[in-house]
């Protein structure tokens, strides 16, 4: 497919006639809005938010044209079925733990990069658009991050529906890679974002691991750095958290004792109407978030303070 034949099926599906469409995707790096986010383990993270417009035609090209593209299994990011509660019960019932972290995920990825991965899954049948068309995909779905020209200085960002997607895919081999290296070693790899954890049962070679790890990224995905910082070995002989949740005793999963604590008190104080509305919302937030992982837990929040008052104060009925 070429750009014309994609600009007619984009203007088709949006309802947008192709010129006027061309013309404010020529713009698209620039069609961003930034803000920042408080980090759990502090500082900030910046966001850059493509315009709603801008997100129909990242959500249409992924969808339409991309959808093909390779995830490994070891995947459990931005996947439909499965979140952050199966990535941590893949390594319930280890004993031993490497953690290792991406610096900058998303931006690191940038134009030049997804252009070339895009070029060689055309090459393998998976993509149908000539290098005009990827060109132009690839426009669409970057930020432009500094003044280089053409796909320089573009790159993926949080806060485009597209870049958890095509971040998975890009490093495909990689966790391929990483899989096998793994379980020929007795241990097990996942990746959650830029989270990885290699585990096992026994007593395992973590620094040889670890040392697969940055040579297959050498390889496989170089515009990737290992954040040194975040580099932890770790064992059950210490309490074990797998990307925020609690590995317990029995080797199920928990939001941890802190986390409940902290929802519990925020549970009475809307019993005494002592939460803002927007403060109200972070507490159901928190509380499906934790049902997720643990099931039960918001009916026995319930019970504890009244069926009726909790409907009542919380959920509004």
């Amino acid at each position: 497919m070429n750009k014309s034949d994609l600009l007619e099926k984009l203007s088709l599906a949006l309802r947008v006639p192709a010129a006027e469409l061309e013309k404010m995707l020529n713009n698209a790096p620039y069609r961003y809005r930034h803000y920042q986010i408080k980090k759990r383990t502090g500082g900030w993270r910046d966001i850059y938010q493509p315009t709603a417009s801008l997100k129909e035609v990242q959500r249409w090209l992924i969808r339409e044209c991309f959808a093909s593209l390779p995830v490994s299994d070891a995947v459990f990011s931005y996947r439909a079925g499965l979140g952050i509660k199966d990535h941590a019960l893949a390594h319930s019932k280890s004993n031993y733990f490497l953690r290792l972290d991406f610096t900058d995920f998303f931006p690191s990825i940038g134009g030049v990069e997804l252009f070339l991965y895009l070029k060689n899954m055309r090459s393998l049948g998976k993509i149908a658009l000539d290098d005009e068309a990827l060109n132009f995909s690839v426009n669409c779905l970057c930020r432009k991050k500094d003044d280089a020209h053409g796909l320089k200085g573009l790159s993926l960002t949080i806060g485009a529906p597209s870049s958890p997607y095509l971040s998975n895919s890009i490093i495909y081999e990689f966790d391929e890679f990483m899989l096998r290296a793994a379980s020929n070693s007795g241990g097990i790899y996942t990746r959650y974002a830029d989270d990885i954890y290699i585990s096992s049962k026994e007593i395992w070679p973590s620094k040889k691991m670890e040392e697969q790890a940055r040579s297959a990224l050498s390889r496989y995905a170089p515009f990737l750095k290992i954040n040194e910082y975040k580099v932890r070995r770790f064992s059950r002989k210490r309490r074990v958290n797998i990307c925020g949740l609690n590995i317990t005793s029995i080797r199920n999963v928990s939001v941890g004792r802190d986390v409940k604590k902290l929802i519990r008190a925020k549970i009475d104080y809307a019993m005494n109407d002592r939460l803002d509305k927007k403060e109200l919302e972070s507490l159901r937030g928190w509380l499906s978030y934790v049902e997720s992982i643990e099931p039960g837990y918001i009916s026995k929040n319930s019970e504890r303070v009244g069926v009726d008052l909790f409907d009542q104060k919380i959920n509004k009925k």
